[in-house]
């Protein structure tokens, strides 16, 4: 809980966008996660919407991973680079009271058909590590965002939460020096952080659940898009860009 803090979302200011930037109205075609920066679509018409959404499913029959994404770590990743070819699935947790989501290398074609699993296809790459190899910024290619692939994946694969992530920061744990995965469902305290790391960024482990999550939705790419190869990008918010600075990262592409 943000102190003071107004639950304001995107479809509230349309009208105000719309109006500054001379448009009649705005449609929302495409927007990152919840909790993440980065690239949103607009259109002005139905008739764009329809070409963002068709250039979309263009991407999917080239097999293109056309969404790029920055992340910040809490510690350096137990891989510099590599591409993966998994599945999400949900799983009723040991008291079968809700659902947890795990992220597995093998699954049947019937599951995938009666939609059962997600595919996850991700291309990653260590852009740069921080002072004393705190953090790591990592630019992700994915192939979808649904049920937090990407903090899932950091977390559980990649051994290194992103930061600010409280959902599944807790999917690893230190134990005896060790990097491990916990059980989902073992505990849902935030991620153990480094207190060198703490400090850099100016706080307490008592906020460290105020950080946000740093996850930016970096580019898109739209193939034949209105018989054009279309490359947005959006430009780090200042929370991001001031968080890089303080652990100054290099070699970050503007």
């Amino acid at each position: 809980m943000v102190p003071n803090g107004v639950d304001y979302t995107l479809d509230d200011s349309l009208q105000f966008l719309a109006e500054k930037l001379g448009y009649t109205k705005l449609i929302i075609v495409k927007t990152p996660e919840k909790f993440m920066s980065g690239v949103t679509l607009l259109a002005a018409n139905e008739k764009l919407q329809d070409a963002i959404c068709t250039s979309y499913q263009r991407a999917i029959g080239m097999q293109l991973l056309n969404k790029t994404y920055w992340i910040v770590t809490l510690r350096v990743p137990n891989q510099i680079k590599g591409r993966e070819h998994l599945c999400m699935s949900k799983e009723l947790n040991r008291s079968e009271t809700r659902n947890t989501i795990t992220i597995g290398e093998k699954w049947s074609r019937n599951a995938e058909k009666r939609r059962e699993i997600k595919v996850l296809n991700i291309e990653f790459e260590v852009i740069s590590n921080s002072t004393n190899n705190l953090s790591s910024f990592i630019e992700i290619k994915s192939s979808t965002t649904k049920w937090h692939a990407l903090r899932l994946f950091a977390s559980t694969r990649l051994y290194t939460p992103i930061l600010g992530d409280n959902l599944y920061g807790s999917r690893i744990q230190n134990i005896a020096g060790r990097w491990v995965l916990s059980f989902p469902e073992a505990n849902n305290d935030a991620p153990q952080m480094n207190s060198e790391l703490l400090k850099i960024l100016h706080l307490s482990k008592a906020k460290q659940e105020l950080i946000p999550c740093h996850v930016h939705a970096r580019s898109v790419i739209l193939p034949k898009f209105k018989g054009t190869y279309l490359r947005l990008e959006a430009p780090l918010t200042s929370p991001f860009d001031w968080t890089c600075k303080q652990l100054k990262f290099k070699n970050i592409p503007l």
